[in-house]
């Protein structure tokens, strides 16, 4: 089935928050960690014991390179990462990004040292199964459409919602401020997601996606915001430091 125009919007938005925000500002490096064959599962595993778990949902270890653009690193989404991950004892191997594991080693690895998303970004409403704080979740409320020239052709209005749970007040306004900066003003390229993603099912990378993905126009940030829910009397951890970002964005079809 092919996907719908507003679905690779919502695809191509997740991945520039998750790979090109979030990760390049909010992850973490763990050096010089053991691993453990696991027979049971025919893969090594990391001893590695931390909070927020560096492979509960919407993290897992960062799979690109970063390059720099003036004063900024931006990461290269166009081939997995040389440099984010790094084992010892074994040259040839496969990373699964997921769940944090070595399998098909040419020799036994002994330990690995990685990058790894601190903050979970996840593409819809937690439900009653939230991942470990801090995490952003992701939801777009709507659509609108008006005609844009003679002859046919769609101007697309949507909102975009980035929630955001954090541990502290200091937590939350830092990934908030950083959303809010990646979508003010800014065009992102809405790309062709329905063959796949950047991984593939099972967390290891998707060579054989093919790079750079089929473009389908751009889309433009023209309104955003960013408000602070004040809860801080609420009993519940989870809404005690929370913000929402939102984002309004247009696109264009010529014609369908």
């Amino acid at each position: 089935m092919t996907a719908s125009r507003l679905r690779l919007e919502n695809i191509s938005i997740f991945n520039y928050i998750q790979c090109e925000v979030i990760t390049p500002n909010f992850s973490e490096l763990a050096q010089s960690i053991p691993l453990v064959y696991n027979p049971s599962t025919s893969v090594f595993d990391t001893v590695y014991t931390r909070e927020p778990s560096p492979t509960s949902v919407g993290r897992g270890w960062v799979y690109f390179d970063d390059y720099a653009v003036g004063s900024r690193m931006i990461p290269d989404t166009s081939t997995e990462q040389t440099s984010k991950v790094t084992v010892v004892g074994a040259s040839s191997y496969t990373i699964n990004y997921l769940n944090g594991t070595i399998s098909n080693p040419d020799t036994t690895p002994t330990s690995v040292s990685f990058y790894w998303n601190y903050v979970s970004v996840i593409p819809s409403w937690p439900g009653v199964t939230p991942p470990p704080l801090p995490f952003v979740s992701m939801g777009i409320d709507g659509r609108e459409k008006s005609g844009f020239q003679l002859g046919g052709g769609t101007r697309n209005l949507s909102t975009v919602y980035f929630y955001v749970f954090a541990t502290s007040d200091s937590e939350r306004d830092d990934i908030s401020e950083t959303i809010h900066d990646s979508l003010f003003n800014h065009t992102i390229t809405i790309k062709d997601f329905s063959g796949g993603g950047y991984l593939n099912y099972d967390g290891t990378y998707n060579s054989t996606l093919v790079k750079p993905l089929s473009n389908f126009g751009t889309l433009r940030f023209i309104k955003n915001s960013n408000r602070n829910i004040n809860s801080q009397d609420d009993i519940i951890e989870l809404n005690s430091h929370r913000s929402i970002v939102s984002g309004t964005y247009e696109s264009f079809r010529d014609t369908y």
